[in-house]
C-alpha cells in the first residue's frame, strides 16, 4: 500500500511551482504593452498629428509638467517643435465642460450677461472695488516693508467676482485677511490637481487620496458646502439685491426658486464657476501686467506719461475713456499675450471636424497652447 506524501512544500518549491504562471503574466503584460504602444504610434485616430513619441504612448510626461505647473509652457514648447500635437486623451476637466455642444447651451443661458449694457450697469461695482483698493494701497503702500501685490491683486480680483457673481461680500481688502471661502478654496487647488492627473492614469486613480493631506480633502465638502449655502441665500434675495450680478441672468428676480435638487446643483455649479473664472484669470493679468512692466522701466515710464497726460484728476479716469488710450491697451494686449490667464490649454471634446483645413476625428481632446503668440513675438513686452 503507497504512503501518502504528507510533506508541505517549501517556500523555495512553491515559488518554483508559480514560475509558469508568473512567466505567463509577464508575458501576456509584455503583449498587450507593444500592441498598445504599436496602436497608439500608428493606428489612433491621433497618430497623423506630429508630436513627442513618449507622450503618444504614456500620460507620465503630462502628469510631470501639470503638477510643476508647467503645462502651458510644455504644450507652447511642442507647438515650436510641431506644427501639430497630441498629448493624449481622456482629459476630463475640472471645471469646464469639454462638449462643444453642452457648452453651447450654457453658454446662451448666460451670454447677456456680457451685454455691452450689462458690462455698462457693473462699472459701478467694479469702480467701487478698484477705488478701494486705490485707497488701501495709498494707506498701506508706503510702508518700509513693502507690500505683497500678489495677495492684494488676489483679494481685489475675488472681493469683485464675489460680489459681480452673487452680491457675495468678502471683505478681504477691508479686513487686509483673507476669508474662510478664499483659503478653503486655495486650500484645494492641490486635490483638484492630483485629480486630474489621476484621471490619466485610471488604475491608480484611487491612489490619488494617498498624495494630498487629509485636512485638504477636509476642506473639499466645506468649499462646496460654503458655495451651497451663499447661493442660497442668493436665491432668497432675488428681487431684492444691492445691484445686478451673473445670477439674475440664471435666475430672474421674478422666476421661482429652484423646486428639484438638480436644479439647485446646476445653479450652484454655475456660480461657482462664474466665481471662479471673474477672479483667478483677472488676478492673474493684473499681477502679469505689473510684472511685466516692472521688467521694462522704459514701458513703464511711456505708460505713466501716457495716463498722466490724459486724465487732470483720479475721477476723470473711466473704461470709454480708457479703451481710446492706445498704450494702455497694447501693454494689456502683451500681458494677454505673454502670460496664460488658464493652466488647462481648455480641452475640447472634437465632435469630428475640420479645424485650419485638418480633420480633428471625433472624441479627441484639442487644447490650445499656452501664451499666445509667445514663439513668434518674443518673451518679453513689445506694446510699440
Amino acid at each position: 500500500m503507497a504512503l501518502l506524501d504528507l510533506t508541505l512544500p517549501t517556500p523555495a518549491t512553491a515559488f518554483i511551482a508559480t514560475l509558469p504562471w508568473l512567466s505567463l503574466s509577464v508575458t501576456a503584460l509584455c503583449a498587450y504593452a507593444t500592441a498598445r504602444c504599436i496602436y497608439l504610434l500608428y493606428f489612433h485616430p491621433a497618430s497623423q498629428f506630429p508630436g513627442p513619441k513618449f507622450a503618444a504612448i504614456s500620460n507620465v510626461p503630462y502628469a510631470c509638467h501639470w503638477l510643476r505647473g508647467r503645462w502651458p509652457w510644455a504644450v507652447e514648447e511642442m507647438v515650436k517643435k510641431y506644427d501639430l500635437m497630441d498629448f493624449g486623451t481622456g482629459d476630463g476637466g475640472f471645471i469646464w465642460e469639454q462638449d462643444p455642444a453642452k457648452r453651447r447651451e450654457v453658454a446662451k443661458k448666460i451670454l447677456p450677461a456680457f451685454s455691452t449694457k450689462a458690462i455698462k450697469a457693473k462699472e459701478p461695482i467694479v469702480h467701487q472695488h478698484i477705488d478701494f483698493f486705490i485707497e488701501k494701497m495709498k494707506s498701506v503702500g508706503g510702508g518700509s516693508e513693502g507690500v505683497d501685490m500678489n495677495t492684494w491683486m488676489l483679494w481685489l480680483a475675488m472681493d469683485m467676482s464675489a460680489d459681480l457673481a452673487y452680491n457675495r461680500e468678502l471683505h478681504q481688502m477691508r479686513d487686509e485677511k483673507s476669508s474662510d471661502f478664499m483659503e478653503t478654496l486655495l486650500g484645494t487647488n492641490l486635490f483638484g490637481t492630483i485629480i486630474q492627473v489621476s484621471k490619466k492614469f485610471p488604475l491608480l486613480a484611487p491612489l490619488a487620496y494617498l498624495f494630498v493631506p487629509p485636512r485638504v480633502i477636509r476642506k473639499v465638502p466645506k468649499t462646496f458646502k460654503m458655495n451651497s449655502q451663499e447661493v442660497q441665500r442668493r436665491i432668497d434675495r432675488r428681487g431684492n439685491t444691492r445691484h445686478p450680478d451673473f445670477v439674475d441672468y440664471m435666475l430672474p428676480p421674478d422666476a421661482p426658486a429652484p423646486t428639484t435638487k438638480k436644479e439647485k446643483v446646476h445653479l450652484e455649479q454655475v456660480a461657482l464657476q462664474l466665481f471662479i473664472a471673474g477672479f483667478d484669470p483677472i488676478q492673474l493679468v493684473f499681477f502679469g501686467s505689473l510684472f511685466f512692466l516692472l521688467k521694462e522701466p522704459e514701458i513703464l515710464e511711456n505708460l505713466v506719461q501716457e495716463i498722466r497726460s490724459s486724465f487732470e484728476s483720479y475721477d476723470e479716469i473711466v473704461p470709454d475713456v480708457l479703451a481710446a488710450l492706445p498704450y494702455l491697451n497694447a501693454c494689456i494686449h502683451e500681458t494677454l499675450r505673454l502670460h496664460s490667464a488658464n493652466a488647462t490649454g481648455m480641452p475640447r471634446t472634437s465632435p469630428g471636424a475640420f479645424v485650419d483645413g485638418i480633420y480633428i476625428p471625433k472624441g479627441l481632446l484639442p487644447v490650445r497652447s499656452g501664451p499666445e503668440g509667445m514663439y513668434w513675438a518674443g518673451d518679453r513686452m513689445e506694446p510699440d
